[in-house]
């Protein structure tokens, strides 16, 4: 049994198969201040990190239930592994630009897990949307653990912006892929490229959960049916040309209603010389009738 005096570290070494790295990225991972002299005085907190140990550690059972919680450990201390386990893709450095559909295949334990977790806070929407939330929100915090002063600068950028809240929006997709941008990386850019950023979507600088209230947002936008509010969340991916392809649509629209036009312009013009043509002749025999009769 445990007591308030116990220390996590002299827990750790106890337990067979555990190094001091192991031991590290726990207490990153439950973001204690000091990690070797952790006095557990709070209950509640002993609680939560020994039973969350205790149940996600590997157990007796079925071979697919011990796999999926040695990957689950990975992705608990937030390693390479995890992430690539985490996106379903080949893990021991195998390439993916011509390789790796067998393992998009069946590296699904842990995405499927993180889902069915997922989808009870987030609700009944659609898997890819629920993955890119939950990706999104990954990502952020491994940058606030990881890169700090990059994540403190886009979170000031964020709460310093002028847009206002119409136009500003927040790029989940591009933050669950990774693309993210900013500030220091944006004064790197050139200028045609800094003209090509568009400077009212934000991918870095949020809070803990603050992908469930932006979701639950926007699923009651959905679910009102005359509302033309816009989402400020972007889940999907948006094409950069789509602007040009509107434009030449729109330009062959008009081209085509001008050659409508002037179709119907040229077919008025043919019937008017038909009728022009019909009414002469029937002029003629007319007056070639009356001509005969003067004769007789």
């Amino acid at each position: 049994m445990l007591t308030d005096s116990t220390k996590l570290s002299y827990v750790i070494k106890k337990t067979k198969g555990v190094h001091n790295k192991f031991k590290q990225n726990i207490v990153d991972r439950f973001e204690t201040k000091h990690p070797y002299n952790l006095d557990l005085d709070n209950s509640l907190k002993k609680k939560i990190i020994f039973d969350h140990l205790v149940k996600r550690l590997p157990q007796r059972g079925t071979i697919t239930f011990r796999s999926l919680i040695n990957v689950y450990v990975l992705d608990l201390l937030f390693t390479y592994r995890g992430w690539r386990h985490l996106r379903n893709l080949p893990v021991h450095g195998q390439r993916t630009w011509s390789n790796g559909k067998t393992a998009r295949k069946l590296n699904i334990l842990l995405k499927s897990l993180k889902i069915g977790k997922a989808t009870k806070i987030y609700g009944n929407l659609p898997q890819s949307e629920i993955y890119t939330a939950l990706m999104a929100e990954r990502v952020n915090f491994m940058w606030k653990q990881q890169w700090k002063n990059d994540w403190i600068q886009a979170k000031d950028a964020l709460l310093s912006s002028k847009s206002p809240k119409k136009i500003m929006r927040i790029d989940l997709y591009s933050l669950a892929k990774g693309n993210v941008m900013t500030p220091r990386k944006f004064n790197k850019l050139s200028k045609k490229k800094k003209q090509a950023v568009n400077k009212n979507h934000f991918t870095l600088g949020f809070e803990a959960g603050f992908t469930r209230i932006l979701l639950r947002e926007l699923f009651q936008i959905r679910g009102q049916v005359t509302s033309r509010k816009r989402s400020p969340v972007i889940l999907h991916k948006i094409d950069p040309f789509s602007r040009r392809r509107k434009k030449k649509k729109k330009k062959k629209k008009k081209k085509k209603k001008n050659e409508n036009i002037k179709k119907k312009k040229k077919k008025k013009k043919k019937k008017k010389k038909k009728k022009k043509k019909e009414e002469k002749k029937k002029k003629k025999k007319k007056k070639k009738k009356l001509l005969g009769i003067s004769y007789k």
